[in-house]
């Protein structure tokens, strides 16, 4: 492979033009929001629509740092794994931090933040490969992962952080369809196996019931049976 090739090869994966759209559709989004919109409580408390764009802006730059990292390999951990892979302290710790790079300042200064830490991520990614290992040594030396399974989390937090942003201002919950096969891999990674056809799910209902956002109806329960007590998947 020559150095070309690797620079465009993670950006040529299904997980990294996933994230694109995603994201672009939170942009477009943020763009349109009245100043009273961002002040408006999400369902991450106690993180109102401002705080919540703090908090993806600051793991992207973050997860950045993991991709610096040149841990020896093999991979220990996947892009579904990962999510049991955090220290018990790590959403406490998250809330605070998005709640202190928010306090002060404007929707137009956290929005500007969150397209410089993605420009800067991206920049980051173009010099990577699919398989390149990242990791954070802060989670542990066993928290090693392929650079596409980062990305793919790029995809699911940006993403059920998207239908956060669209419920806060009663808007219709919608995900781009490039993200719903790479959500729904890490989803099924974490369920063991794909849930039943029968349920009927779309991408929306999978994440949010997956995230613990919404709650199984009965019909859904006695669909999956023993699978039921899985849910929520992550939280």
């Amino acid at each position: 492979m020559t150095r070309a090739e690797s620079w465009e090869s993670l950006h040529s994966t299904e997980e990294f033009l996933a994230m694109q759209r995603v994201v672009n559709e939170l942009f477009a989004l943020l763009d349109g929001l009245p100043a009273f919109d961002w002040e408006r409580a999400t369902r991450c408390p106690p993180l109102d629509v401002r705080a919540l764009v703090a908090h993806i802006a600051g793991s992207f730059a973050f997860v950045q740092t993991w991709l610096s990292a040149n841990p020896e390999g093999p991979a220990r951990i996947d892009r579904s794994t990962m999510w049991r892979s955090f220290p018990d302290e790590a959403p406490r710790h998250v809330v605070q931090a998005a709640a202190a790079t928010s306090e002060g300042k404007s929707a137009t200064e956290v929005n500007q933040g969150l397209r410089t830490a993605v420009q800067r991520f991206i920049k980051t990614t173009a010099s990577v490969s699919p398989e390149q290992l990242a990791a954070c040594p802060m989670f542990g030396d066993d928290f090693i992962l392929s650079a596409r399974d980062v990305v793919a989390n790029r995809v699911l937090e940006v993403g059920v952080h998207l239908l956060d942003i669209q419920a806060a201002v009663g808007l219709p919950e919608v995900l781009p369809e490039a993200s719903t096969p790479v959500i729904r891999s890490i989803l099924d990674g974490l369920l063991g196996e794909s849930p039943p056809d029968e349920l009927g799910w779309d991408g929306v209902r999978y994440t949010l019931i997956g995230t613990g956002r919404a709650e199984l109806t009965r019909s859904e329960h006695d669909i999956l049976g023993e699978l039921a007590a899985c849910f929520p998947l992550l939280q």
